[in-house]
């Protein structure tokens, strides 16, 4: 059964269950997938914590996705300085029109994750943004 953490009007935030053990740690990771949304507490000024929502990219699936080498995309990517892995911000938008209700996973801040096949460790970024640290 799928634990919600949070629920709002638009939609739930739940708790991962796509996890894998990482043995040297003795700890639960989330398997992070391209193109699925995840949401994190982020402390505010004036309202206290409040959820944001992020969703995963790869440079891999990108191209795919876009029917595009994905071998010349990393290595375009490499040479660029870009990062390989990402989690951008999802911005929302008021409607009058019936929305389905969404799922959003939910992560923690210093979180070990799985993604792509390396790991990571969920962390602060400038502008109220996530980064990914190896």
């Amino acid at each position: 059964m799928t634990k919600i953490l949070a629920s709002f009007p638009a939609y739930d935030i739940v708790a991962p269950t796509d996890n894998m053990l990482d043995a040297d740690k003795d700890v639960e990771m989330p398997i992070l997938r391209h193109g699925q949304t995840y949401a994190i507490q982020f402390e505010t000024r004036t309202h206290g914590l409040q959820w944001r929502i992020f969703r995963a990219g790869t440079v891999i699936d990108y191209a795919r996705e876009y029917h595009e080498d994905p071998v010349e995309a990393i290595q375009t990517a490499v040479e660029r300085g870009h990062k390989l892995v990402w989690l951008n911000p999802v911005s929302s938008i008021i409607t009058d029109t019936h929305q389905d209700k969404r799922r959003h996973i939910g992560l923690e801040w210093e979180q070990l994750v799985l993604f792509d096949g390396r790991r990571y460790r969920i962390k602060p970024d400038h502008n109220n943004n996530i980064k990914l640290q190896e």
